[in-house]
């Protein structure tokens, strides 16, 4: 009960922050975030999706948009409030940090266009909500017996600056991180609990939900056979336990494919390709070299720049340099308590007795349908879970930055963020509990030498 209040507090906190965020970050001085709103426009007031590259941010899959056009219609959806800033390209260190003109028509009480924005910013700030709650029930699910991951997961969240940022404006990115965390707890519960029809519907609709608002989020569905193949592998007859984990891996990707069919039908039909490839092309800049390692280079600077403190469309506006040298220290650090953590929980699932439940890392929850046993199997299996999620999801960004340019941008990993904020949580534990470690130490001895 005490870790449920705790959890609300930061929610409430992270809420509190977003709002805050969003209030003062001037209309469509974040990442497409104009070009998010015009395809909002064009589905409020034509009920029908765009064809060709009419509108840019057509090239994404609808679901999100949707959405907010359906919240913000009745608002009349203006688009002259917007007026482009002349001189803000080419980009530079004397040039104005807005790319948009901004008049007294964005002042609060907010109305027309303004209003819109701000109504689907407040929808961006909900997934992140979403986000932000699922990254707790990962924490817990995987870690039942250290509610403080969890907890420090959504902390972490809650209070992490690129997150807030892309969490207060208009972007897709934010349904694509909420229906990412979803499927991605999903698939935990299915590791350490077992298969279940309506765990894997749910999981498939997820996914699919997930496709219809950003393709990126294809990256996770392995994730979903990682835990359907897990329980397999566990189980105690695994030739019928194969039939099982095959109908559910069909239910979850049939189920998935199912609700993401009308936007692929159609792609195919207008651009003979279920991912409209070519339509994506048309809307970047495209790369006109290979992909190099220095590249490599530049995305990883790229997302730890972004993940810690680059704002404004274009991110031009940037904290300075030492906070990045301290995020880096931090993240360091993190990974080292990490690492320390889980050598030390496998040390203590190797030694222990199978009877001893204390050192369990995470007793599974019986049900009919064949829930893993073996916990140091459990353990592995989880831990692989949380690292594929956001592996997979870097190999396609890497993969897309072959095609395009400016994909330097964390946020599109958003879809396997709550797996990465779990890591957090454990990093920060593991350093918790070596510098308790350290202290007992110390004591026994201080009091080994006053007993000499």
């Amino acid at each position: 009960m005490k870790s449920h209040r705790m959890f609300l507090a930061i929610l409430a906190i992270y809420l509190l922050l977003a709002v805050a965020y969003s209030a003062a970050l001037p209309l469509a001085e974040a990442p497409d975030e104009a070009d998010h709103y015009a395809f909002i426009v064009y589905l409020g007031k034509n009920h029908s999706l765009p064809q060709g590259a009419t509108v840019t941010q057509s090239k994404h899959p609808p679901l999100y948009h949707a959405a907010a056009a359906a919240l913000t219609t009745w608002t009349g959806l203006d688009f002259t409030f917007l007026r482009s800033n002349p001189d803000a390209l080419p980009l530079g260190p004397d040039k104005p940090p807005n790319f948009f003109i901004h008049t007294t028509l964005e002042d609060f009480p907010w109305r027309g266009g303004a209003l819109a924005m701000h109504l689907a910013r407040f929808l961006s700030i909900l997934f992140g909500a979403v986000t932000v709650w699922a990254a707790w029930r990962l924490g817990m699910e995987v870690f039942p017996q250290r509610p403080a991951i969890g907890l420090l997961a959504a902390a972490f969240l809650a209070g992490l600056p690129g997150f807030l940022f892309i969490s207060a404006s208009i972007n897709n990115d934010n349904a694509a991180a909420a229906f990412g965390a979803l499927a991605v707890l999903l698939c935990a519960a299915t590791l350490r609990r077992g298969l279940a029809w309506w765990r894997s519907l749910l999981l498939g609709v997820f996914l699919g939900l997930g496709l219809l608002s950003k393709v990126g989020t294809l990256a996770l569905w392995p994730v979903a056979l990682l835990a359907a193949g897990g329980v397999w592998w566990q189980a105690a007859n695994r030739r019928r336990a194969a039939l099982r984990a095959l109908a559910n891996i069909f239910l979850i990707y049939g189920v998935g494919l199912l609700i993401a069919s009308p936007w692929l039908l159609r792609n195919w039909r207008l651009y003979g390709d279920p991912l409209a490839w070519d339509l994506v092309r048309s809307t970047v800049d495209q790369r006109l070299e290979p992909l190099r390692l220095a590249d490599i280079g530049w995305l990883l600077r790229g997302f730890h720049t972004s993940f810690w403190g680059r704002f404004a469309a274009a991110g031009q506006v940037v904290l300075p340099s030492w906070v990045f040298a301290l995020a880096a220290i931090f993240t360091v650090i993190v990974i080292a308590g990490a690492l320390w953590y889980l050598a030390r929980r496998r040390w203590q699932i190797d030694a222990a007795p199978p009877s001893d439940p204390s050192t369990e890392p995470t007793p599974p929850i019986t049900d009919h349908r064949s829930p893993i046993t073996d916990h140091r199997s459990l353990f592995w299996l989880q831990l692989s879970l949380l690292a594929a999620a956001p592996l997979l999801m870097f190999l396609s960004i890497v993969r897309y930055s072959a095609i395009a340019l400016g994909t330097d941008q964390v946020r599109l990993m958003f879809p396997a963020l709550s797996a990465m904020a779990v890591w957090v949580g454990i990093g920060v534990v593991g350093l918790a509990d070596w510098g308790k470690g350290r202290r007992k130490q110390g004591k026994q001895g201080k009091q080994g030498k006053d007993g000499a």
